[in-house]
């Protein structure tokens, strides 16, 4: 065999360390070739690749004496092999800092058939040199082989193809000069070898693939036969070495039916307290999910694919198993259509419950919100037959009802939040709801509300907040202390306190259309500035037109692209105008619909503001309204209206004790 060459590349720019690992290389004095002995070629080629300290490339061998794997355990009999290192460098020990480039050779090897002389050239890798002519030819002439086809072996030389070449005709030899095939097949019949044996003579015949796949047939090979490695046996004079040239097609069984989660089944949480520090606030893992949303999918099984042995043999298999989506269908949950998915019908939480998957739309806290639960977070309705204790926070997508006390905590709700006992909010606790908030009480917090605001006893030193109406009802039913504010009505059985603390009630405005009306006035400012400069430089173009018939192609341009810009402004200033005049027209009807009512008594020091007008309140008065008339604020008997006797039935209803 050819002399193989390796180059190294040093990868990092250190010249000195380059040198340093030459000179190590160059002084080298290893041992170049082991004598192995081992059950295979490939177990003795990796013994000798750590032995030699190299790579398996940089390996040749010799075959000393013939071995046999057996079948079975029987007859199996070791290779005894001469190794050797031709490889000009061993193996690196840094690999992170060099990287090897392997050159190698080309080679040739010679095939002598009943059907002619082969030769089968590969060309070389990386810097290896080419076969020649002269080596070929002389190679062949010591083999015997004379008459050769010299144009066809140059033209194979000059050009290597990989694939075997007839270069000459064959010449006579003996039968037992020859080699001889035999054919093994495991006992599985999974595997099939051919074993050829050496030529007693260099020039003894192979046999040709098609006598082989011809011994394959006489025993019983049919399938799976591999004519690359074949054709690698014979042309590449692969002797005394078993070559697998047959392989089974092995069976597969069908794949079951599987369902993909989307949603985590298994909520159990657990805690680790000592060293690390636990997060009481994240304890309790609700699992959301909105209506629609995919809960699980079923991948359907697979059919099986019989195997096949060599000798033809079909190997029956299983199908996969399916399994019934549908059966972990729960409450509030639906199967789609083709039976494949699990999709949830409302939005709510994931509970499994026999089995199932349900969707809870109410979630349900036996007891308070606090180190116990952590804080809660849930799309739907949630009812916590506690309290919610200080700095735990509650969110729900629905409403919230509270079965004890608010403390200094926060609760956020799209629709309402009842508390049947009170908001304590020590200056801190907020509560955010999307519809009414009703309360027992509501104590130094912060509440705001899209609907009204309902306190069944007293309103103390807070900062309340409705889009609708602050009722205060009940036997005590007064608003002491802090600021209320309301669209379009505080009412209320006692309005400060006899010893004048000051309070500040407020209705006939809503902030949020007053700030969102301020910020259309300033964008209208903007672009009505805007629209001004655009119009002009149209009014220069429309004067150039004017004097000289037409604008240049880029002067039109910009005159088109101009007269689009102002339409577009002027479109949206139209439609500002619009969201303006709405805007004007709710708070004027905000503002004439506003009153402030005390059904017993309005203490000193209690200030009232309809609108932009502003009372304060000297005197004591009893059973009064205040409205506003024109830009003034009005004292009027008090009447009781509509719709507060319409919500003390409600309430009555509801079972809420007045």
């Amino acid at each position: 065999m050819k002399e193989l060459r390796e180059i190294v590349i040093l990868k990092i720019v250190d010249i000195q360390k380059l040198i340093q690992m030459l000179d190590e290389i160059e002084d080298e004095s290893e041992l170049n070739e082991i004598e192995v002995v081992a059950f295979s070629v490939k177990e003795a080629l990796e013994i000798a690749q750590k032995e030699l300290n190299t790579d398996m490339i940089n390996l040749d061998y010799e075959i000393l004496e013939a071995g046999n794997s057996g079948f079975l355990g029987l007859g199996k009999k070791p290779y005894r092999i001469l190794v050797r290192r031709i490889g000009g460098f061993s193996k690196p020990s840094l690999e992170e800092h060099v990287e090897e480039i392997h050159s190698i050779d080309g080679k040739f090897f010679v095939a002598h058939t009943k059907d002619g002389v082969f030769v089968k050239i590969t060309p070389p890798q990386g810097k290896g040199k080419f076969v020649t002519f002269d080596e070929v030819k002389s190679h062949l002439q010591k083999l015997g082989f004379t008459n050769i086809d010299e144009r066809r072996l140059a033209r194979e030389i000059e050009s290597p193809s990989g694939v075997p070449v007839k270069v000459g005709e064959p010449i006579p030899t003996s039968p037992s000069d020859d080699s001889h095939p035999t054919i093994e097949v495991t006992p599985d019949e999974s595997k099939a070898f051919l074993n050829l044996s050496k030529p007693a003579l260099p020039y003894g015949k192979v046999p040709t693939p098609d006598e082989i796949k011809e011994l394959l047939r006489a025993n019983g090979v049919v399938f799976g036969i591999s004519d690359d490695e074949i054709n690698r046996a014979v042309y590449e004079g692969v002797f005394d070495v078993p070559v697998e040239v047959a392989s089974w097609d092995p069976p597969v069984p069908g794949k079951d039916a599987k369902i993909n989660y989307y949603v985590n089944i298994d909520k159990g949480t657990q805690l680790t307290i000592g060293s690390e520090i636990v997060d009481f606030h994240k304890i309790m893992n609700i699992q959301n999910v909105v209506k629609g949303q995919v809960l699980a999918a079923k991948e359907p099984a697979t059919k099986g694919k019989p195997g096949t042995t060599v000798r033809g043999r079909v190997i029956p298999t299983t199908d996969g198993k399916d399994v019934n989506i549908s059966s972990l269908a729960g409450k509030n949950v639906e199967v789609s259509p083709d039976g494949m998915e699990l999709i949830a019908s409302q939005q709510g939480q994931i509970v499994m419950k026999n089995g199932k998957i349900n969707v809870e739309p109410v979630l349900e806290i036996p007891g308070d919100v606090s180190t116990e639960t952590g804080d809660i977070d849930f799309v739907g309705n949630v009812v916590i037959k506690g309290s919610v204790r200080d700095t735990f926070k509650v969110k729900a997508g629905g409403n919230v009802d509270i079965w004890g006390t608010i403390e200094k905590a926060e609760v956020i709700a799209d629709g309402n939040v009842y508390v049947r006992t009170g908001i304590q909010g020590k200056e801190v606790g907020t509560v955010i709801a999307g519809g009414e908030v009703v309360a027992k009480f509501i104590e130094r917090a912060k509440v705001q509300a899209k609907g009204d605001v309902i306190a069944l006893e007293y309103i103390l030193h807070s900062n309340v907040s409705s889009k609708s109406r602050v009722i205060c009802l009940g036997k005590k039913a007064s608003i002491t202390g802090g600021q209320t504010r309301a669209l379009y009505e505080i009412y209320a059985k006692q309005l400060g306190a006899e010893s004048w603390v000051e309070t500040f009630l407020e209705v006939g405005s809503d902030p949020d259309l007053v700030q969102k009306h301020d910020e259309l006035v300033s964008k209208k400012e903007i672009l009505n500035n805007k629209l001004t400069e655009l119009k002009k430089e149209l009014l220069t173009l429309q004067q150039m037109i004017a004097s000289y018939g037409k604008l240049p192609p880029e002067k039109e341009e910009k005159f088109n692209m101009l007269n689009m810009e102002v339409k577009q402004i002027s479109n949206e200033i139209s439609k500002i105008d619009e969201e303006l005049n709405s805007i004007r027209q709710q708070l004027d009807q905000a503002a004439i619909e506003a009153k402030i009512s005390c059904y017993d008594v309005c203490y000193p020091n209690v200030k009232i503001k309809i609108k932009d007008a502003i009372h304060i309140c000297k005197d004591m008065y009893k059973f009064v309204t205040f409205k506003r008339e024109g830009h003034n604020i009005i004292i009027v008997p008090y009447e009781e209206p509509k719709e507060i006797k319409e919500k003390k039935q409600e309430l009555l209803k509801k079972g809420r004790r007045l």
